[in-house]
């Protein structure tokens, strides 16, 4: 005996057509899906080869070999932490800053500014004792780990450095003034060994502040010569300690450094959108589809092309790579390369990186000069008529100005000098500003003592 037959209503059948066609539909989306993903991993290795021929790391792994962590007991970076997490800012510090890099020697402690620094500096003695320990140390890499984010795991704290540097700049001001030219050394070389503390780790962000630091520290050197007379021995050992921040090539290192974090994005996109992760809570497998629908989509090659041509240009001198990067940075402002990865955000980074690099090592070098002039000055009762007059006793050459190429100009005053730099090419003696509309910066000395 058979069981009652089932018409099949032909809403039946176009059921199962709907079923079996978005079957097929589905399993054919995913295999293309995976095999536009293989198309897309053999193309990404292609340029990853290409750029391992090069000699260039495209790993952490490889990228560390470049640049080996310090013994233990040896890395600067262990002991910086604690002074970081000592500092206690200052709401206004900004304000601070700017007083000191736009204010004249003689001003710059009028008012409430002295009683503020002060206060300021009693209640950071914890972390400037710190920052001096730590400034022994021989050498300094931040254990940072690449792929977690935009302040990853053993990221240092921006800020922190920056309040730091600005601590021991007040520091060699307030000894300064006081006459104390030892404290003001020993103040002057912990800040220039907290901006060389950042210079094995490759990213630009950290690169930025790394040269902040050294312009923070050469303010304080400008004030501080306007301010005590040092010995010649205290001058040549702060001229030799500004040489680390001639790195030329610390843009390309930091450069190379994001082009390793972005490829690791590239192989794990979830690692820098990580609500990829909650798709699978929608549907099992999901995360795994939208990161490889974002490595197919993401046109990794034109990424790589811009970048490749970032790295090209920041190797070129300084007056040439600045404008270089900014044009690209113009040309792709607005764009997106890469599985939704902000090229231009990028590429502004690089940008600016490299005008930090520039305005950093100008305003280092233009200190050097200054300190050769103070050395002058101590053998001979006067500072130089000419800058040429400085070599080759205290200086090996005129320093190259990195914003044009050319040398450092030096006018003297009655009352002390000023060195030049900048694309303008000012020839305005009288001229006293820190900046000038026509481009040009001064590295001004006003002696008062």
């Amino acid at each position: 005996m058979t069981g009652p037959k089932h018409k099949d209503y032909p809403w039946r059948r176009n059921r199962r057509r709907l079923m079996i066609a978005t079957g097929v539909f589905f399993g054919a989306a995913v295999l293309g899906l995976a095999v536009l993903g293989l198309r897309a991993d053999w193309t990404l290795q292609k340029e990853i080869e290409a750029i391992r021929a090069k000699g260039e790391p495209v790993t952490p792994q490889e990228l560390r070999r470049r640049s080996p962590e310090p013994s233990k007991g040896q890395n600067a970076a262990e002991t910086y932490t604690k002074p970081f997490s000592a500092v206690k800012p200052s709401d206004d510090a900004w304000q601070r800053e700017e007083r000191v890099r736009n204010t004249s020697t003689k001003d710059l402690f009028a008012g409430e500014f002295r009683k503020w620094v002060d206060g300021h500096l009693a209640e950071n003695a914890e972390a400037l004792a710190l920052l001096h320990e730590a400034a022994h140390k021989p050498a300094a890499q931040f254990p940072v780990t690449l792929g977690k984010g935009w302040y990853g795991e053993g990221f240092p704290d921006i800020r922190k450095i920056g309040e730091s540097a600005t601590l021991l700049q007040l520091e060699a001001l307030v000894a300064a003034q006081a006459g104390d030219t030892a404290r003001v050394l020993e103040a002057v070389l912990a800040g220039l060994a907290l901006g060389n503390a950042l210079s094995d780790n490759p990213l630009i962000r950290l690169l930025t502040t790394r040269f902040e630091c050294y312009m923070t520290t050469c303010e304080g050197i400008r004030h501080a010569l306007s301010l005590a007379v040092f010995s010649d021995d205290q001058l040549a050992q702060m001229q030799r300690a500004l040489d680390a921040a001639n790195d030329d090539e610390a843009v390309t290192r930091a450069l190379i450094g994001e082009r390793v974090e972005t490829l690791i994005y590239f192989d794990h996109p979830e690692y820098r959108f990580s609500d990829i992760r909650q798709f699978n809570d929608w549907m099992p497998g999901a995360g795994a589809a939208a990161a490889t629908l974002m490595r197919v989509a993401g046109n990794h090659g034109a990424y790589l092309s811009l970048m490749g041509q970032a790295i090209d240009a920041s190797r070129r001198p300084s007056w040439e790579a600045a404008p270089l990067l900014r044009t690209l940075e113009i040309q792709h402002r607005g764009r997106s390369r890469g599985f939704g990865f902000p090229v231009n955000i990028m590429l502004s980074q690089a940008s600016y990186g490299e005008q930090r690099l520039m305005m950093g090592t100008a305003q280092a070098r233009s200190a050097q000069v200054a300190l050769a002039v103070e050395r002058y000055r101590l053998a001979n009762g006067r500072v130089p008529e000419d800058a040429g007059q400085l070599v080759p006793a205290f200086l090996p050459a005129i320093p190259t100005d990195p914003c044009s190429g050319q040398p450092l100009r030096y006018w003297p005053s009655e009352d002390g000098y000023m060195v030049y730099y900048g694309g303008g090419g000012s020839q305005d003696k009288d001229s006293t500003a820190a900046y000038r509309s026509n481009g040009d910066y001064g590295f001004q000395v006003t002696h008062t003592q």
